[in-house]
Order: structure tokens, then sequence, then C-alpha cells
């Protein structure tokens, strides 16, 4: 049994540098100047989703709906997209909101402000209509 001895290794070239632990300053480069970015981009982000949903609210559109003003049928467009989002499930199950619609549209059959052959505020309704439970 002959006893392998490990072959000596050659020596480092002289005109590499030689080997430091990385410095404060290349730490903070490579991870907290990175991880500030990413931080930025995620607010932007948040804020940007928040100004486009700020406005998103149900009852808004409900009395848009019942002012019946020259954007009334913009607001029942915007209620009916909101009852097709996500966030539609909830809305679904509002009974408060299906019955407040529910009135609306009878005062205006009932006013005769509005004929059931309308195609708009008709379909308008069949959709808000089988959205709820």
């Amino acid at each position: 049994m002959s006893s392998q001895q490990p072959t000596p290794r050659p020596p480092a070239p002289d005109d590499l540098p030689p080997v430091q632990p990385p410095s404060a300053g290349f730490l903070v480069q490579l991870f907290v100047v990175p991880g500030i970015i990413v931080a930025i981009i995620v607010v932007v982000w948040v804020l940007v989703d928040w100004l486009a949903h700020m406005e998103s609210d149900p009852q808004k559109y409900v009395d848009g709906l019942r002012r019946n003003g020259d954007d009334a049928w913009r607001q029942a467009d915007n209620l009916a997209e909101m009852l097709h989002s996500s966030r539609g499930n909830e809305l679904k199950g509002n009974a408060r909101l299906a019955a407040t619609l529910a009135e609306i549209l009878d005062e205006r059959i009932a006013a005769g402000k509005m004929d059931l052959n309308q195609t708009f505020d008709n379909s308008f309704a069949k959709k808000a209509a089988a959205k709820y439970k």
C-alpha cells in the first residue's frame, strides 16, 4: 500500500489580487440598493391600484342611478362591471343593494320614465338581477 500524498499546489501567480472579505459598502450595493428599488416599485404599484379602485363604491353608483342624470347609463355600466369583478362576490350577497336596485327599477317603471323595452336599461336590469344569488 502506497500512501498517496496530495500533490502540492502550484504557487499563486503574483499578478492576482489578494482575497479579502467584502466591505460594508459592497454589501450595501449588493443588497440594500436593489431592496430599495423593489420597495419603490411595490409602493408605486399599490398606490396606482389604490387610486384605480378609490372610486369603486357601489353605493355611489346606486346613488347615481337614483338621480337618473345624464350619466346614469355610465353608473349602471360601472355597477355591472363591479358585479363581474372579483369584488362582485361580496356584492352579490348584499340584499340591501339588490333591494335598492329593485326599488329604483320599480320607481322608474311606475313613473313611466322607463320603458321595459329600452335596450340598455333593460339589459342592465337583467344582468344585475342575474348576478344576485
